[in-house]
């Protein structure tokens, strides 16, 4: 009989687990994950020169955060590799960009703020309404 509550109980937990995580899941997941900002390199063009800038929140330590997005179960997981770019600062109307010099081009993905520190690797939320 002893037997049974305990396999009843172990039954009863499990199911209630099971239903939690069904519900609550994501919203736990996002919880736990640095929630970034996507940007894009701009291409900026004149008559005496062409290049492209990032914002200069997205420039860290001498990294830029690429922005890649892998299926899961029920939800897309994005990950954020750590690019090596070289920049330079720009004079005049764009003294919030970075010049890329190299490393990334164009059509690109990228962290353009977080409200956590990055890591090479981490996974994160993309957030398109977020105050960091």
């Amino acid at each position: 009989m002893v037997k049974k509550k305990i396999q009843f109980v172990v039954l009863a937990l499990f199911t209630v687990m099971i239903i939690f995580f069904s519900l609550f899941g994501e919203s736990l997941y996002s919880a736990t994950k640095p929630k970034v900002m996507v940007a894009k390199p701009v291409f900026y063009s004149s008559a005496d020169d062409s290049f492209y800038a990032i914002p200069k929140s997205a420039y860290i330590d001498g990294n830029v955060y690429l922005i890649e997005s892998e299926a899961g179960f029920s939800v897309t997981l994005n990950r954020v590799v750590a690019v090596d770019v070289s920049v330079e600062e720009i004079e005049g109307f764009y003294n919030d960009m970075y010049r890329v010099v190299s490393g990334l081009s164009g059509g690109e993905s990228i962290a353009g703020s977080s409200d956590k520190p990055l890591k090479d690797g981490m996974y994160v939320v993309v957030k398109t309404n977020v105050r960091l």
